[in-house]
């Protein structure tokens, strides 16, 4: 926590005269982003996922599921 003191107040020995400012853990969202990027390095290595899952894959747009629903359309 840092603690900023808030402009133009005319006393600082008030505490309403003070910020608290609670700092995020940054450590722990760089941890989940390098796991988050292994499992799906794994998943996509290893064919854990359907091919028609589209959700949070690289390389896999909103058109591309617009594409497979038009052609398995006029495929029926």
């Amino acid at each position: 926590m840092v603690v900023l003191r808030k402009p133009g107040k005319p006393k600082y020995d008030v505490l309403k005269a003070y910020r608290p400012i609670v700092l995020l853990n940054t450590q722990a969202k760089i941890l989940t982003a390098i796991i988050a990027e292994q499992l799906m390095y794994y998943a996509e290595k290893y064919n854990l996922l359907p091919t028609n899952h589209f959700g949070g894959r690289a390389k896999r747009t909103a058109s591309d599921v617009v594409h497979l629903l038009v052609h398995k359309i006029k495929n029926e």
